[in-house]
């Protein structure tokens, strides 16, 4: 796992943990962060259909919403060769 991946999975795993309760969903800007790219950004991959699954529940006027668990999957799905580990 290369040390972005690593990183990132491990940035996700820490905001399940931020609550008692494990936080679901995540704004734009907390997705965002979470990837270490701009809002630009992950919103141009949403537009090519390129970014992590995301749901805008209510309508295209309603915020857009990531679940943490899609983030983590979308990050892993980034992997390009090297070394396969088992863990």
């Amino acid at each position: 796992m290369t040390l972005y991946v690593q990183y990132a999975v491990e940035s996700v795993n820490r905001y399940y943990k931020m609550s008692k309760k494990k936080r679901e969903w995540m704004s734009e800007q907390e997705a965002a962060v979470l990837l270490r790219v701009s809002i630009a950004t992950i919103g141009r991959w949403r537009r090519a259909g390129d970014g992590p699954a995301y749901y805008q529940l209510g309508g295209c006027t309603s915020p857009i919403r990531y679940r943490a668990s899609d983030i983590a999957a979308f990050v892993e799905s980034q992997r390009h060769g090297g070394a396969i580990t088992k863990e």
